[in-house]
């Protein structure tokens, strides 16, 4: 009662996060009901759809903090028609009635692929009448974007832009990571999730004010405002599943499973990573590409040693102080070669 009371109270405080155009709904395969927030255009002129794909225990708030750095709003400044969806085990998002407890966190990777990344790309066709999308992941939902882009339903998209996607998941920095993650979720739910949320919460105010081991921390403070950094634990954080969790570290015991969806594509695709992103350096980034026979010209790396002014770390390449004119150029950019 305590926990929730100081959630409500933190929640107001730091309230803020703007809202959409409006809030659609797609249906996946499986039954699970899986919001789209549309960001649309004022202008009568016809607007590429794109589909702006939150990360692993992330959701839209985290495109979309504070009006002068939401990467969101300027996509739809240039025209964009942008949806931004949640995936299955987001707290906006609905199991299959039957059997809704039991599911609610049997999150799967290969499903959110197979049955979310469709039911959404196809939920933003019907939506705009378009017969392709874009699509611009951050970490997880660059992935998932990998994936979906070598599969069959490539020809639906017009282009891939993957910030801070992890493409070696045996990372060392992301698989200790993941065994702390996943040994949280058997101490506090036994093994069902992570409680990032509510933990983000209560730890929101404390956020650029008192030191925070990183691997406490869902945003480590390095080169994002402490405001918004507390906001974004506020309100962009979503629970972690821990079948999720172990999903990922699996992968991590397989590194062709990025390189091997990487050969596999035909369409634009443009990498950006941040020099202090220790799950997605570019390093790491790199020796992905080559191994799959892709040219590293399809690489941005950001930071100091680049001539950039910001220090990128995970999150910091979509909600960082100097993310909006250093990265969100970079998407822009991007988004026109496809």
């Amino acid at each position: 009662m305590i926990a929730r009371a100081l959630e409500a109270i933190i929640g107001r405080e730091l309230a803020g996060s703007p809202a959409p155009t409006e809030v659609l709904w797609v249906r996946a395969r499986d039954g699970w009901s899986l919001p789209l927030r549309r960001y649309a255009p004022s202008s009568s002129r016809p607007a590429r759809p794109l589909v702006l794909a939150p990360g692993l225990g992330g959701n839209h708030a985290a495109f979309d903090l504070d009006p002068t750095r939401s990467l969101a709003h300027v996509l739809v400044a240039r025209g964009y028609d942008v949806f931004i969806p949640a995936f299955r085990g987001a707290e906006a998002t609905e199991p299959p009635p039957r059997g809704a407890a039991a599911t609610r966190w049997d999150i799967r990777l290969r499903a959110m692929i197979a049955d979310d990344a469709e039911a959404i790309v196809d939920g933003v066709l019907a939506a705009t009448g378009a017969s392709e999308v874009g699509w611009v992941g951050h970490s997880l939902g660059a992935l998932i974007g990998l994936q979906l882009a070598a599969g069959p339903r490539a020809s639906a998209l017009s282009g891939l832009v993957a910030i801070g996607a992890p493409l070696d998941l045996g990372a060392p920095a992301l698989r200790r990571w993941l065994t702390i993650a996943i040994r949280i979720a058997h101490a506090t739910t036994g093994g069902d999730r992570v409680p990032l949320r509510r933990l983000a919460r209560l730890e929101a105010p404390l956020m650029g004010r008192l030191s925070i081991p990183h691997e406490l921390a869902f945003v480590s403070p390095p080169g994002i405002d402490p405001d918004l950094t507390r906001r974004l634990h506020a309100h962009g954080v979503e629970d972690l599943p821990g079948s999720l969790l172990r999903d990922l570290s699996c992968l991590g015991d397989d590194p062709g499973w990025s390189e091997s969806a990487l050969a596999k594509l035909r369409l634009p695709v443009t990498f950006i990573a941040g020099e202090r992103d220790p799950w997605a350096p570019p390093a790491l980034t790199a020796g992905a590409l080559r191994r799959a026979g892709l040219s590293e010209s399809d690489l941005v790396a950001v930071g100091p040693s680049n001539g950039h002014r910001g220090d990128y770390a995970h999150v910091a390449l979509i909600a960082g102080s100097h993310a909006p004119a250093e990265v969100f150029p970079l998407v822009l950019r991007a988004l026109e070669r496809s």
